[in-house]
């Protein structure tokens, strides 16, 4: 998560388990192609995207309202989804690969175009792994209203999918703390999920402006394909919603959520 302050289990619990029955039908595992150079490589990760949920109207700055979300990615594959970023020094670019486990547990390390950086502000103060989840606000069109300005993810195990799962094994804060550190560790492990709560940065759109109407928020991951996965077709999750102006334009607008889906459609 982005910040470490935990989401009580239960309420978390509720918020993926809402959507596990969908999410278990539509996630069939097939064929990788990014992989099939690579046969032995049958302990893949599945990265999954559930809807987008909790969608609220929360106070922005300057007498604003934005749209808050929780976003929720997590791994159904069969092989866990682990991040080792290195670097020779402190001020040198960090390497970031994917350590993807064989058939015979022997593991092969492949190197990503992916970005880590450390982000020094109030509530962060860790590493932040880039370009792993993409959010876009789009009108009934179906036109891109706006995108996200993330600035990234400490990826861990932080609540359960609903699937069969291990114990949890990336529990650790990204470098918290400490900038100067060589070496980051991260990821998911099989049945685990990684969810970003309302509120923290990154986890709004601006509303403000925008006539009353239908819109879908899009939640995406792995959506440049930096990371090999078993199955690429599971990675989007949306929930359509109304905006109304009730008491005017300057006044607290409401959402209402229509329907949730696993595309970017619904």
């Amino acid at each position: 998560m982005n910040s470490f302050t935990t989401l009580p289990d239960v309420h978390r619990s509720r918020t993926v388990l809402a959507v596990i029955g969908s999410l278990l039908l539509a996630c069939v595992p097939v064929a990788s192609t990014s992989g099939a150079t690579h046969p032995a490589l049958n302990h893949l990760p599945d990265l999954v995207e559930l809807p987008p949920s909790e969608l609220l109207v929360i106070p922005g700055p300057n007498d604003t309202w934005l749209l808050g979300f929780t976003s929720i990615a997590g791994n159904n594959g069969v092989g866990p989804m682990r991040i080792v970023a290195t670097r020779t020094s402190a001020t040198a670019t960090f390497v970031v690969s994917q350590v993807i486990t064989r058939a015979d547990r022997s593991t092969w390390t492949r190197p990503t175009k992916a970005r880590l950086m450390y982000q020094d502000a109030t509530g962060h103060n860790h590493f932040h792994l880039a370009q792993f989840e993409h959010y876009e606000l789009r009108n009934a069109a179906g036109t891109v209203l706006a995108r996200d300005t993330k600035a990234g993810y400490c990826l861990g195990d932080r609540t359960r999918l609903g699937t069969a799962a291990g114990p949890a094994i990336y529990t650790g804060q990204c470098g918290r703390g400490q900038p100067g550190l060589l070496k980051i560790v991260e990821g998911m492990s099989v049945g685990w999920a990684d969810p970003y709560a309302i509120g923290l940065p990154g986890q709004s759109f601006a509303l403000t402006g925008l006539p009353a109407g239908t819109y879908t928020l899009v939640n995406r991951v792995n959506d440049q394909s930096l990371y090999l996965e078993s199955n690429y077709s599971n990675n989007v999750g949306s929930a359509q919603f109304s905006l109304a102006w009730p008491d005017g334009a300057n006044a607290k607008p409401t959402v209402t959520v229509i329907k949730t889906c696993l595309a970017d459609r619904c």
